[in-house]
């Protein structure tokens, strides 16, 4: 399982080049099923808080609500077991 990272969406809703269109294609997959991923809520206040200074009020809210829908997509709690377990694995890696 991968985990959606706020930067996806954010290139995903307004990067028209190569990184946004990787990113949608990601999304997109996410979507059909064949690659599963998960996200925390606390991602979507990261991209909410970036797209706000970007996009009129009515666009961010709308383009928040798509990343809240998209199919397939599990949202975790952030909570200490969570980032203990994160951290744990930080020190697995180099």
């Amino acid at each position: 399982m991968y985990y959606l990272d706020s930067n996806m969406v954010i290139y995903a809703s307004g990067d028209s080049g190569v990184k946004g269109e990787w990113c949608r294609s990601v999304i997109s997959m996410i979507e059909t099923g064949s690659v599963s991923a998960c996200t925390s809520y606390l991602t979507f206040d990261e991209y909410f808080y970036k797209i706000k200074k970007e996009f009129s009020h009515e666009d961010a809210v709308r383009l928040s609500e798509i990343f809240l829908n998209i199919a397939n997509l599990k949202f975790i709690p952030v909570d200490k077991k969570v980032i203990t377990t994160a951290h744990n694995s930080l020190q697995n890696t180099q």
